[in-house]
């Protein structure tokens, strides 16, 4: 039933020319790739400190939780269920390992779905950010990647985590020891994924003498996930212990923010695993390569803004002072 849907949906791309690919791929990586993570940044930098914390938490747990269904379950794409399921050609490449459930509606449900709930009062706002989910969540199988098993799961996954994010954050803030406590606990979900990944076994599936899966793959996957997850616990806790940054300032404040910080996080995203890649192994450089984009997200850019903005504001007081008069 399920493939019989997909096929549906595959004879609809052919008969309309893939007059329709383009808008399901756009929506297709609004989940996923760099969009969300520069989305979250800006609301977290110069927005809403407190809405970003709250969207970052659900993509990270959902996440977490997804991949490890995702290395336990082992279940196989549907082309290879089925061979007459053929996805669009450019979403095949990057949507190897294993289906279920699908990531993309996972972190793209927890963010976008994320800002339903907390500017639910918001109306027009609401309404278009749960729009987004729904084509976020069908584009997956539009484009022939997932079954819509494996996106309703993730639907469920991103909802249940909004519900506990919002809960965990509440829990922080009644007591200041408590955010040592949330990055104590995600280094060790951190460890414990990177040792699952690598030590659990997986299926060993050929099909005309090629391994349908790769192992290591998957294992690699898993290093990415541990290395969010390293980076969240360990940002979010220094953020709150040393930097205490701010969003309620001028509008002025908050565009340079965003655009002096979003370039090089995007330099982070699309660089820096090829820049590790010359020195360490790929488990390594999965890890690390996570680990900082999430760590300057959370930590060491709003330490480095807030630096510039109190010496700045420091500079503008003193500049302000009445000369003193001379005998």
């Amino acid at each position: 039933m399920d493939i019989q849907y997909l096929l549906i949906l595959q004879h609809f791309r052919e008969a309309t020319g893939g007059i329709f690919n383009s808008f399901f791929i756009f929506f297709s990586d609004m989940g996923w790739s760099i969009f969300p993570m520069l989305i979250v940044s800006g609301i977290y930098w110069s927005i809403d400190k407190k809405a970003g914390r709250y969207l970052l938490t659900a993509m990270r747990i959902s996440d977490y939780i997804a991949n490890f269904i995702k290395l336990t379950a082992c279940v196989y794409r549907p082309w290879i269920r089925d061979p007459a399921v053929k996805p669009i050609e450019s979403v095949f490449a990057s949507s190897t390992g294993y289906s279920f459930p699908s990531g993309h509606t996972t972190v793209g449900t927890s963010l976008w779905g994320g800002i339903a709930v907390w500017y639910r009062k918001n109306r027009a706002l609401r309404n278009a950010a749960i729009a987004v989910v729904i084509l976020i969540a069908f584009s997956r199988n539009y484009v022939g990647v997932h079954t819509p098993q494996d996106v309703l799961a993730a639907l469920c996954i991103a909802l249940i985590t909004l519900w506990v994010s919002g809960k965990v954050l509440s829990w922080l803030d009644r007591r200041e020891d408590r955010y040592l406590w949330i990055m104590g606990i995600s280094i060790a979900l951190g460890i414990v994924l990177v040792l699952y990944a690598n030590l659990k076994s997986y299926p060993l599936d050929y099909a005309d003498g090629v391994l349908l899966v790769d192992p290591k793959k998957m294992a690699l996957d898993g290093m990415s996930t541990a290395g969010k997850t390293f980076g969240f616990g360990i940002g979010l806790y220094l953020e709150h212990k040393y930097v205490h940054f701010r969003t309620e300032i001028a509008a002025e404040a908050r565009l340079a923010r965003f655009l002096c910080g979003a370039p090089f996080y995007a330099f982070l995203f699309y660089a820096l695993n090829g820049v590790l890649a010359y020195a360490l192994p790929q488990g390594a450089v999965r890890v690390i390569a996570e680990f900082i984009g999430h760590f300057y997200i959370l930590f060491l850019y709003p330490l480095i803004f807030t630096a510039y903005e109190k010496r700045h504001a420091a500079a503008d007081e003193k500049a302000g002072q009445p000369l003193e008069k001379t005998v």
